[in-house]
């Protein structure tokens, strides 16, 4: 049986100490980007992962150099590094995240176009670029790659979400910061698979999920915003089908941080009968 498990990072915005604070759903402490940081590699350090991904927005004004700090420590852990850029990161400057990666030309360190074979499970990233409007995927014929087996499962990292979300956001009383043209297409391209695929992505600071067939979506929750969070998921694949779990790990948030408005919930998937099913990991029932 086939066993990985993801240390994930999404939405630091990582910026200079003397940025102000922001908000949006909750606030940001923007100052305390870094210290936020330092608290998730704590957790990337205790968790025992064999890889760490970042979903985007790894900084707040696509300065490269940050990016490069951010990046440099992360491959100090001697774990394959994944990770895909966000709205922040390719905007207002060129694509911080590719210059970054050129800069350290680490072998343990993927950015888009990629597919890597990590422990016996294969992982794709989604480029997106601005149109001065939005942003678009960049190339969805290497979002999905060829040639892979047909019973083979893809992770797809993407910063932002492929199935669209807007509604169930705008439901929970939050805020939705838009969506990413061309993601249709790469959902349509998953959907035909025979084998199950996961996306996982951030860009809308809350934990979710939602499955569509073969093809499962995860949300991660924002280490800038509450809950600062690094998200545990550990996947099984033991042929006849392929499980994931999904634990959340808090950090130590800036003092008179306050609680967020939605719950966290570690949970479980398993492919049963080309479909997604979902129970909770606190007890065996579905939910």
């Amino acid at each position: 049986m086939a066993a990985l498990r993801l240390a994930v990072i999404t939405d630091s915005h990582l910026c200079p100490p003397a940025t102000p604070p922001g908000f949006w759903n909750h606030e940001l402490p923007l100052p305390e980007s870094w210290t936020l940081w330092d608290e998730a590699m704590r957790v990337i350090a205790d968790s025992a992962v064999d890889a760490i991904v970042l979903l985007g927005d790894v900084t707040n004004f696509a300065e490269p150099d940050v990016m490069v700090r951010a990046l440099r420590r992360l491959t100090d852990f001697g774990k394959p590094v994944m990770a895909v850029a966000g709205n922040h990161d390719v905007a207002p400057h060129e694509n911080a995240l590719s210059q970054a990666a050129r800069t350290l030309g680490h072998p343990l360190l993927a950015v888009p176009p990629f597919a890597r074979a990590v422990h016996g499970f294969t992982f794709a990233g989604v480029p997106i670029a601005a149109t001065g409007t939005g942003y678009r995927v960049d190339d969805a014929d290497c979002s999905v790659p060829d040639g892979l087996p047909s019973g083979a499962p893809l992770i797809l990292l993407s910063h932002f979400p492929l199935i669209d979300r807007r509604a169930a956001i705008l439901d929970q009383g939050l805020r939705f910061p838009g969506g990413l043209d061309g993601a249709v297409q790469v959902t349509e391209a998953l959907r035909k698979r025979r084998a199950p695929s996961v996306v996982l992505h951030g860009h809308l600071h809350w934990q979710d999920a939602t499955q569509d067939g073969r093809v499962l979506q995860l949300g991660m929750p924002a280490l800038i915003e509450w809950p600062h969070a690094v998200s545990v998921v550990t996947m099984y694949d033991d042929g006849p089908g392929l499980r994931i779990e999904r634990r959340t790990r808090r950090v130590a948030a800036p003092s008179g941080t306050a609680a967020g408005r939605f719950s966290l919930n570690d949970d479980r998937w398993t492919v049963r009968e080309g479909r997604w099913i979902s129970a909770s990991l606190e007890g065996d029932g579905p939910i």
